[in-house]
């Protein structure tokens, strides 16, 4: 049978109109759901903690006051700014601006100039910390259950001569200048609790003891309250925080951790006199894994404390293997004064990889490892201002999208609920901002505000 042949004409060309510009649109911005991002903020009371905390910082004729300064670099870091000179580019936004009751926001230099004029010493930084603390004891009050801390450290490799850059470790660029912050978030909330700017010439728990004072004034008091030894607070830190110290300062406060051993001669000796048949076997997603629990005292530690060993069976075929693997295996061993069955313990300690995100969100979308200053404290001040700003973008996913875990990133949160071309009109001395009609959460806009304002 024969194939009949269609003669169609088809039109295959990429079609390229020409479209004359014209820059004379006026009142337009690219941040139309920053009017929704804007009022959560008020409502869940940043401006009010800014205003209590911040202000008189500057001269009372000052034009821009401390609080709207900070919260200008606030909604700067929360819209994706990564360093202090972009904020150039909504200097003149017409609806940041109005939102403000003010004809322009504040300059880029003058930003810059009040970070280093008034950030001068850490009692200065400790404001921001307490706008931030206030209000995570806020919503951490309102928490179920226990509170379970996280703990890290993070390097910031620096390109120039900024005040407090040191030599020390940094497994990126090596031999290079750096700071390592100290950084605390609560598991269930997703919320930065502390943090703290430190030169790059220490390590995870230097001076860790007294960073967890300061963190542990955050927690409410129903939480401190002990029963049985323990109160509702728990804690997880990777092999970096493995010190006698820290452990002590949990267990004096009643606080449940699981800390990762590092893996020095003395803990394999010990391993390799376990016997096969203090071993326990279980399956699991992963295969068989096996577990063993003993107490044991490590040099330098004041008593013997519980070590959770697991161990399962490794690849045979890999390039280098260990010196204490004769039977094939790859062990972890953790350190806890939680009296959980071993395979909780380990359960508990891989859940505290999701921190892993919350930092390379900070990087990423909030840009903590940008140095801005040439200040120490600036710069302390700064790390503490995008932090607030990823704290109000978390709080705006929960409570006014309701987003549950996972949620999105920031970035995402900003294409979708942020960056929305807009325009700015005045209707019987009233402001108006009219939207795309084709955005397309335009027909749920209006239970978001029923979110925040129940």
């Amino acid at each position: 049978m024969k194939q009949l042949k269609l003669n169609i004409e088809r039109e295959e060309k990429i079609v390229n109109k020409k479209i004359k510009e014209e820059f004379n649109l006026k009142n337009a911005t690219l941040y139309g759901g920053y009017n929704l991002f804007s009022d959560y903020l008020a409502s869940n009371g940043l401006d009010r903690l800014l205003e209590e905390e911040l202000g008189g910082m500057k001269a009372p004729w000052a034009r821009y006051p401390m609080p709207i300064v900070c919260r200008t670099l606030i909604d700067g870091y929360a819209l994706g700014l990564r360093n202090i000179y972009q904020f150039e580019g909504i200097e003149g936004d017409p609806l940041i601006s109005a939102k403000h009751g003010l004809d322009k926001l504040p300059d880029y230099t003058v930003l810059n100039k009040d970070l280093l004029n008034h950030f001068k010493s850490d009692d200065d930084v400790s404001r921001l910390r307490r706008v931030k603390a206030k209000q995570v004891k806020g919503i951490l009050k309102g928490i179920e259950g226990n509170l379970v801390l996280e703990y890290d450290s993070v390097v910031e490799t620096g390109y120039g001569s900024q005040e407090g850059l040191a030599c020390g470790y940094n497994p990126h660029k090596p031999n290079r200048a750096s700071y390592h912050p100290q950084l605390c978030r609560e598991r269930k909330s997703g919320l930065s609790v502390w943090s703290r700017l430190r030169p790059g010439n220490t390590v995870s728990c230097t001076d860790f003891v007294e960073f967890l004072e300061e963190a542990w004034q955050v927690i409410p008091k129903r939480f401190k309250r002990k029963r049985k030894g323990l109160c509702k607070v728990l804690s997880r830190m990777d092999s970096g925080y493995e010190n006698d110290r820290v452990m002590s300062w949990n267990e004096a406060h009643g606080v449940g951790y699981v800390i990762k051993m590092t893996m020095r001669g003395d803990i394999w000796w010990e391993i390799c006199s376990i016997s096969k048949s203090m071993y326990e076997k279980r399956q699991s997603e992963a295969g068989e894994i096996e577990f063993c629990s003993l107490f044991f005292q490590r040099s330098g530690w004041s008593r013997a404390r519980r070590l959770v060993v697991v161990r399962w069976k490794d690849d045979a075929n890999r390039a280098q293997t260990s010196l204490f693997d004769e039977w094939g295996y790859t062990y972890s061993v953790f350190v806890t004064n939680l009296d959980w069955d071993e395979e909780d313990i380990c359960r508990f300690y891989d859940k505290r990889a999701d921190v892993e995100n919350h930092i390379k969100e900070a990087r990423y979308d909030f840009s903590i490892d940008h140095i801005s200053t040439q200040s120490f404290y600036a710069n302390a001040a700064d790390l503490e201002l995008r932090l607030l700003a990823m704290n109000q973008i978390i709080l705006f996913a929960k409570n006014v999208l309701r987003q549950s875990c996972p949620r999105f990133f920031a970035s995402t949160i900003r294409r979708r609920w942020l960056l929305i071309p807009a325009k700015l009109v005045s209707e019987g001395r009233q402001l108006i901002l009219k939207l795309s009609q084709c955005h397309p959460y335009r027909h749920v806009w209006f239970r978001y505000r029923e979110n925040f304002a129940t």
